[in-house]
């Protein structure tokens, strides 16, 4: 679901949904922004359980810039994600002029419309793979990493759950309105609907599931 907002405010089930994805992520290493976290928190009004993660937060969020060579290759992967809107622009303009919805330009102009977009992509594929592949290296090497502030974050995402869930049923909505793709399944107060292998755009196997899931709708006993 998106960020639903009322009279230009987001719903407090709405910051409850993201911060639960957002963290579960955090436990798996995946790069978040705890800017943006620590900005639903305030909304929310949950000073103190923010207070108790935020700094396992920041150790585990920049975790990977601690790996040899992996900061160049994240900066990389941030330069090629930002030129898809142009890769994207240029793949449909070829597609346009195979079709003959567009004139036809000269050869090598056309050939630059199909084969840099999809050189950028390919390019992406292959570093963030290459990203993920060590950061995965380094978790199973090391498999009690950050393993306290995990469980520090895991219990402030079964508190947000059950707060999600207050939510849900006091206001009669659908749990289905709140699907997650979570990477942990371990938490009370959810139900997992099917468990799915990550793939980039479809096709490149990840090296990790992930737990389609929903809320109860029911408080925690």
């Amino acid at each position: 679901m998106g960020r639903d907002r009322i009279s230009g405010r987001v719903k407090p089930e709405a910051d409850l949904h993201f911060l639960i994805q957002q963290l579960d992520g955090i436990r798996a290493f995946r790069r978040v922004d705890p800017g943006r976290l620590e900005q639903s928190f305030e909304r929310l009004e949950l000073f103190r359980l923010w207070g108790s993660i935020k700094n396992d937060v920041g150790r585990i969020a920049y975790f990977p810039e601690t790996i040899p060579g992996l900061p160049k290759l994240i900066k990389v992967t941030t330069t090629l994600r930002s030129l898809f809107p142009i890769a994207l622009l240029s793949l449909a303009l070829s597609v346009f002029i195979r079709l003959g919805i567009l004139p036809m330009p000269t050869t090598s102009v056309y050939l630059i419309f199909l084969f840099v977009p999809l050189a950028i992509m390919a390019a992406f594929i292959s570093v963030d793979l290459t990203v993920r592949r060590r950061i995965a290296a380094q978790e199973r090497a090391n498999p009690g990493l950050h393993s306290e502030e995990k469980q520090r974050i895991k219990a402030v995402i079964v508190e947000l759950l059950n707060r999600l869930n207050i939510e849900i049923r006091l206001k009669r909505e659908d749990p289905n309105r709140y699907r997650m793709r979570l990477h942990f399944n371990d938490y009370p107060g959810i139900v997992v609907l099917s468990e799915r292998i990550e793939r980039m755009f479809g096709v490149f196997r990840r090296s990790y599931s992930r737990y389609v899931s929903i809320p109860t709708g029911k408080k925690k006993k």
